[in-house]
C-alpha cells in the first residue's frame, strides 16, 4: 500500500512538472531560464524512474527485477543533477561574481558520484538488490546523497550573501530563492534519516511550483526588453522609498535618463537597431546597479530611471558619470555606426521639504529635459 501511495506522488508530480514545462515554452530563454527548465526536465525523469522502481522494488511479477535495477540506476545516475541545474539557475538570477569557479568546484564532487554510480554494478559500493528483489543501500550511499547538499550549500551561501547587500525591497525575491533551495534540503535530509519514506522529490516540486509562480510574478513587473524593472514595479517602489524619507537627515533622489535622439536611429535604422540600443544601454545600467545596490527600471520607450537612497548630490554627479562611460564603452564595444549619448536629470526631495512623488518625478524629467536640450538631443 505505502508503495502505491508513493508511486502515485511520484507521477502526480511529474504530470504538475509536465504542466509548468509546457507553460514555459518560450522561442527565446536567457541562460537562467534554460537552467530552471533543464531542472524541471531532469526532475520529471528522476520522479518517473523513482515511481517505477517503488513499483517494481520486491515485485515478483515477470521483468520486476531488471526494471527494478534499471529504474534505481536512472534514477540515481539523474538524481544529483536538478540540484545541479537548480544551483546553476540561482547563482545566475542573483549574478553572483564567483559563479564560474562556484560551478565548477561543484563539479568536482558531482563527478566522484557519478563514477560510484557507473562502476556500482561491478563494485557494489552504492546499493545492491536482494535475492527477494529488494533495493538495498550499501555504505558509499551517503556519499552520493550528499552531493544535492554541495549544490545547495553553495546556492544557499551566495543567496544569503547577496539578501544581506540588497536592498530592502529585494529580500522577498531572495527569500523565495531560499525556499527553492532549502524544501529540496529538508526533504533530502527526513528521506535518509528514516529510510522508507518518500519526501525528496515531492518537496523539490513543490519548491518548483513556488519559484514559478514568483517567476510568474516577477514578469508582471519586468520589463521584456530590458530585463529591468518595469513602470509598474518603479511606480510601487518609489512610493515605498518616499515614504521612507520621514526624518530631516533622510533623503531620496529620482535621476531619469532618455537616450539622445533615439526617433531618428529608429527612423534611420529600424526598430530591431533601437530594441538593440535599448538592450545595451540597459545591461549597462544593470550593471550599475548590481554594483551600487541601486534600484533601476524602464520607465519608457528610452526613459530609465534610477532611485537611491540616503545619499549626496556628489555620489548622483558621479553616478551620472558612471552612467555615460559604461554606456560609451558598451556602445564603442558593439561598433555601432551611430553616437549613442544619454541626458540626465535629477530632483531630491529629504524630510524637511517633502513633495509628492508626482512634483519629484516632473521635476527630475524637466531636468533631464533641461540636459537634453544643453547636449542638442530631440525632444521628440
Amino acid at each position: 500500500m505505502t508503495q502505491l501511495i508513493y508511486t502515485e506522488l511520484d507521477f502526480v508530480c511529474a504530470i504538475i512538472l509536465f504542466i509548468i514545462l509546457d507553460k514555459t515554452r518560450l522561442a527565446y530563454l536567457s541562460e537562467e531560464q534554460k537552467c530552471f527548465k533543464c531542472s524541471i526536465i531532469l526532475l520529471i525523469f528522476v520522479l518517473i524512474s523513482d515511481g517505477l522502481s517503488w513499483v517494481a522494488d520486491g515485485g515478483t511479477f515477470y521483468g520486476a527485477r531488471a526494471l527494478n535495477i534499471g529504474a534505481n540506476y536512472v534514477h540515481w545516475t539523474l538524481a544529483m543533477t536538478p540540484s545541479f541545474f537548480s544551483m546553476m539557475y540561482c547563482l545566475r538570477v542573483i549574478e553572483a561574481p564567483r559563479r564560474r569557479e562556484l560551478e565548477l568546484a561543484a563539479l568536482i564532487p558531482t563527478a566522484v558520484a557519478f563514477i560510484l554510480i557507473a562502476t556500482n554494478p561491478f563494485t557494489k559500493f552504492v546499493f545492491t538488490f536482494t535475492e527477494n528483489n529488494i533495493y538495498t543501500r550499501e555504505p558509499y550511499f551517503f556519499i552520493v546523497s550528499m552531493i544535492p547538499f554541495v549544490h545547495v550549500f553553495i546556492a544557499f551561501v551566495e543567496v544569503v550573501i547577496k539578501l544581506v547587500k540588497s536592498p530592502g525591497y529585494e529580500h522577498k525575491k531572495y527569500a523565495v530563492y531560499i525556499i527553492y533551495i532549502i524544501m529540496p534540503f529538508i526533504g533530502t535530509m527526513i528521506q535518509i534519516l528514516f529510510y522508507g519514506l518518500s519526501t525528496l522529490w515531492p518537496s523539490y516540486t513543490i519548491a518548483i511550483v513556488i519559484c514559478y509562480v514568483y517567476i510568474q510574478h516577477g514578469n508582471v513587473t519586468t520589463d521584456e526588453l530590458s530585463g529591468l524593472n518595469n513602470r509598474r514595479r518603479f511606480d510601487v517602489y518609489l512610493k515605498y522609498a518616499y515614504d521612507a524619507v520621514t526624518e530631516k537627515d533622510n533623503n531620496l533622489y529620482l535621476v531619469i535618463l532618455d537616450i539622445n535622439k533615439f526617433k531618428q536611429i529608429n527612423d534611420t535604422y529600424g526598430h530591431s537597431e533601437g530594441d538593440k540600443v535599448i538592450e545595451i544601454v540597459s545591461a549597462g545600467l544593470r550593471e550599475i546597479a548590481s554594483d551600487e545596490n541601486l534600484f533601476v527600471a524602464r520607465i519608457g520607450g528610452d526613459e530609465f530611471a534610477f532611485v537611491v537612497n540616503n545619499t549626496s548630490s556628489e555620489y548622483v554627479d558621479n553616478l551620472i558619470k558612471e552612467i555615460r562611460t559604461i554606456v560609451a564603452e558598451k556602445c564603442s564595444r558593439r561598433k555601432l555606426q551611430y553616437e549613442v549619448t544619454i541626458a540626465i536629470g535629477y530632483a531630491r526631495v529629504d524630510g524637511t521639504n517633502k513633495k509628492s512623488t508626482t512634483k519629484l518625478f516632473n521635476e527630475a524629467d524637466k531636468n533631464m529635459y533641461d540636459n537634453k536640450q544643453k547636449m542638442g538631443g530631440s525632444i521628440h
